[in-house]
């Protein structure tokens, strides 16, 4: 069945039906929405840890320049010189 012939079914079902049936299964559709959104997020984050499962692990040694770089950062934000989230995505064009 096409989806325009399922949509017109669905449209022609829902016609038919007196007005307190139809407030139920307005009902029944947002709560399986609900669960439907819950599901696909559910999904969406198994792919994703099945994704980081297949990444090699990086196994090389930080370089003095590497470890500098990290300590440079960690004592700029102990110092509070941080930027806000907004004027870095500005700054970056994203």
């Amino acid at each position: 069945m096409k989806k325009r012939d399922t949509r017109k079914e669905l449209i022609d079902a829902l016609e038919s039906l007196p007005e307190y049936q139809i407030t139920l299964v307005l009902a029944y559709i947002k709560s399986l929405r609900a669960i439907l959104a819950e599901q696909e997020k559910k999904l969406r984050k198994e792919a994703f840890m099945a994704y980081l499962h297949g990444v090699p692990e990086d196994d090389e040694e930080l370089t003095p320049e590497d470890l500098a770089a990290i300590e440079e950062g960690e004592k700029a934000f102990r110092e509070g010189r941080t930027q806000p989230w907004e004027e870095v995505r500005q700054e970056l064009g994203i």
